[in-house]
């Protein structure tokens, strides 16, 4: 028997754009639509008085940019390079978003290879999807119980000191 968990409050995800009281304007309104789509939340949001108006750029020139902005980052997120390790051909995403200072960009696997700094960038970002994902589908453990046990051991190999804690 499936049961029906009772919303208390809605919370941005870590790493969103949103503070709690948006998060909780957002969650609000989602709820009212028949079906939440991409484009049924576009035309709740259309008119200025829509509680979620403010959280989209109605200005065409600007929304057009910041499209084609993000059609580059899933065109360079598309790519992945072939190379070869120890006699072994392997295959992997090709560029990495990295942190340089207050920038953000994309680095060829060979430059995040040559550099201490940046592996410890891609491992921290792997660790923290790892835990997305766990949060994300703990009500399924009954169906990724192995998973969870992996990442689980895996956080614990990470940090042995907190796992006695």
């Amino acid at each position: 028997m499936t049961r029906r968990r009772q919303v208390k409050e809605y919370r941005p995800r870590e790493g969103a754009r949103l503070s709690a009281e948006q998060a909780q304007v957002v969650g609000e309104e989602l709820e009212t639509l028949p079906a939440i789509t991409a484009q049924s939340v576009v035309e709740a949001a259309r008119p200025e008085e829509a509680r979620l108006h403010p959280f989209f750029e109605w200005d065409d020139v600007r929304a057009a940019e910041l499209y084609r902005e993000e059609q580059a980052r899933h065109l360079i997120r598309s790519v992945n390079v072939i190379f070869v390790d120890d006699g072994e051909e392997r295959e992997t995403q090709a560029f990495h978003l990295i942190e340089v200072g207050d920038e953000r960009r994309y680095s060829p696997l060979s430059e995040v290879m040559d550099s201490a700094e940046l592996q410890a960038q891609i491992l921290k970002r792997a660790r923290a999807e790892l835990a997305s994902w766990k949060a994300r589908y703990s009500e399924y453990r009954h169906l990724f119980g192995p998973v969870m046990q992996a990442i689980e051991e895996s956080e614990e190999e990470a940090h042995p000191q907190e796992a006695h804690v």
